[in-house]
């Protein structure tokens, strides 16, 4: 008897201690107070995004893997913590030889330095109509990167749907922040920019 008493304390006090959550469309975000909300990705703006997207020039591809990650929360000071999806995403540049084997030349995903801890994703973009995506990206690949920042060179990165591309073609447009205002701070990224990606 006493341990069924205990059980529906803790049920109760785990009840009552849940919030509800307002799930609200991702559309919203910034329009509305975000305290305790779910901005969710309902019209499905993500979907022409996620996936592997490539650019080939010669012998060599620069590959982009992107993915959706649901419900991420987002600290909001003393005000409850709010959610919401994003796209994430990694890139990497290999080499292809004469008999097709591919040599990984740069991958951002890769481990801190000289540690066992993997990389965060370094792309993190969102989408609020399925035609234009923009974000942040860190390059984590060029040479003493962490000098300029902990995890990489900081930028700015855009995608943007062709329209009536198949397979479906995008505009890949990065560019470097300089926010350290540092006079030796890279001008551009280790990786192709400017380019027309294609979605595999």
């Amino acid at each position: 008897m006493k341990n069924l008493l205990y059980i529906l304390l803790f049920i109760f006090i785990s009840l009552s201690s849940c919030k509800a959550q307002l799930v609200v469309n991702l559309n919203t975000f910034n329009q509305v107070e975000d305290d305790g909300k779910y901005f969710k990705d309902l019209d499905h703006n993500f979907d022409p995004f996620i996936g592997t997207w490539e650019y080939q020039t010669g012998n060599t591809i620069f590959r982009v893997h992107l993915w959706k990650n649901e419900m991420e929360e987002c600290e909001n000071g003393n005000a409850p913590s709010y959610y919401i999806d994003t796209i994430k995403g990694h890139y990497e540049i290999v080499q292809i030889d004469q008999f097709g084997q591919e040599t990984i030349i740069k991958t951002s995903n890769k481990n801190v330095k000289n540690t066992s801890t993997p990389y965060p994703p370094i792309i993190r973009i969102s989408s609020t109509d399925g035609q234009y995506a923009g974000g942040t990206i860190l390059n984590n690949t060029v040479p003493n990167s962490s000098r300029f920042s902990a995890f990489g060179i900081e930028g700015s990165i855009t995608l943007t749907i062709i329209p009536n591309t198949s397979p479906l073609q995008a505009t890949w447009a990065g560019e470097v922040r300089n926010s350290l205002q540092l006079d030796d701070y890279p001008t551009d990224f280790s990786f192709p920019n400017n380019i027309v990606l294609t979605k595999q």
